[in-house]
């Protein structure tokens, strides 16, 4: 659990800990359980951890806020979504493309087998397949293709 220490509605510390607590009050005999009363006399409160907002993780950063705020009487770390600049994006598109032309190489390579002559399989069906993996680049999503973006195998 993760702890802040307030005074008022002003934020003293965060992180803070019950050992922390402990630390710094060395003649208090606490109990091994700490109730949320005996923690608040002491001006510490739990902090719940917001659920993650949805962002577009291509075109936005997700950074979790530095320091607790109240909200509904509860000690929240929430999160701050901010816009990517264009070099951060040209970043990740190059990174995706990257990723996704290995995927391509290894689903050619799995497929390396059904070129041979005696392969019992359609072997024009599957050149297709292959050609189809080799034009993903020209694909309009490219770099940032979806699961249905890709050729299906025969």
């Amino acid at each position: 659990m993760t702890y802040v220490k307030i005074q008022g509605s002003e934020v003293l510390q965060f992180p803070y800990s019950i050992g922390l607590l402990k630390k710094q009050n060395p003649n208090v005999g606490f109990p091994r359980v700490i109730s949320e009363d005996t923690l608040s006399s002491y001006g510490v409160k739990p902090v719940v951890i917001a659920s993650i907002p949805s962002y577009n993780f291509r075109t936005q950063n997700l950074a979790q806020n530095a320091a607790p705020s109240l909200s509904n009487g509860t000690w929240t770390i929430g999160w701050t979504v901010s816009s990517k600049t264009t070099e951060e994006i040209a970043s990740y598109d190059q990174d995706i493309a990257k990723a996704n032309r290995s995927s391509r190489n290894n689903l050619l390579a799995l497929s390396d087998w059904t070129q041979v002559q005696d392969a019992p399989v359609s072997q024009s069906d599957w050149a297709t397949y292959r050609q189809a993996l080799r034009n993903i680049t020209n694909h309009a999503n490219w770099p940032n293709l979806d699961d249905n973006d890709w050729p299906t195998q025969p």
